[in-house]
């Protein structure tokens, strides 16, 4: 907002000059103030712009968190249930009843 002032005070100044001045002088003090204009419209465009790109990259890495978070969930009760499990044995029948019991926490935690 200030910088519209600014400018809006600079044109001004600039409409009395112009004024005042003989014509060429006047028509280049014109080209220079549109100059600037265009340059504080496209300054004002490129921020508006990037303002959006931020904002859009902020709403992404919020959701890019909340899937992070879960996942870290779901990790760190992975990694406690895979703890709980006995040392595999060489009897057939304690690695069979393992393997269920594995079976059963696998189709639970997924």
């Amino acid at each position: 907002m200030e910088l519209e002032h600014k400018l809006e005070d600079l044109d001004g100044w600039g409409q009395l000059l112009i004024k005042e001045c003989v014509s060429p002088d006047g028509e280049v003090i014109q080209e220079r103030i549109n100059d600037l204009k265009v340059r504080c419209d496209s300054l004002g465009y490129s921020g508006a712009e990037r303002q959006m790109s931020l904002e859009e990259s902020l709403l992404s890495l919020g959701q890019f968190e909340g899937a992070y978070d879960d996942l870290w969930a779901w990790l760190t009760g992975a990694v406690k249930q895979l703890e709980e499990f006995e040392p595999i044995t060489g009897d057939p029948d304690a690695v069979a009843a393992q393997l269920a019991k594995h079976k059963v926490r696998l189709s639970v935690s997924c």
